[in-house]
């Protein structure tokens, strides 16, 4: 499970990393997380590239909230991570609305995936 989480915290971004990564470690330490935790490596390892990309925006909400949890209220990093899981949440809500076809859910899921990124790259340039 570390390995799983290691890679993703690498794919948050490095500067997401260093400043959350120690706050997941420990948040997946804790014993009323596991369940999640263990839900959310599950979903990174799917064979699904909906419930991939699903566990990648859990896993960055979970990071933004170590990192709020972490940080001072009047910080920068704590209205970064307050905007970046507002838009974590409309990611998540786009990503589970229904279409009628294939090529429409791919479509929407390559563009939720860009948007994500896109959101890391952003927070990482502005922390």
């Amino acid at each position: 499970m570390p390995n799983a989480v290691s890679a993703v915290l690498r794919l948050l971004g490095p500067k997401v990393a260093a400043i959350a990564g120690p706050a997941v470690i420990a948040w997946l330490a804790r014993p009323e997380n596991r369940e999640q935790a263990a839900e959310v490596v599950r979903g990174l390892q799917a064979k699904s590239a909906t419930q991939r990309l699903m566990a990648r925006i859990d896993l960055a909400v979970v990071t933004f909230h170590e990192v709020i949890r972490t940080s001072e209220p009047d910080s920068e990093h704590y209205e970064l991570a307050t905007s970046a899981i507002r838009e974590l949440h409309a990611l998540r809500i786009r990503l589970q609305l229904p279409f009628s076809s294939l090529k429409a859910r791919r479509d929407n899921r390559r563009d939720v995936a860009s948007q994500l990124d896109a959101l890391l790259v952003r927070t990482n340039q502005a922390l």
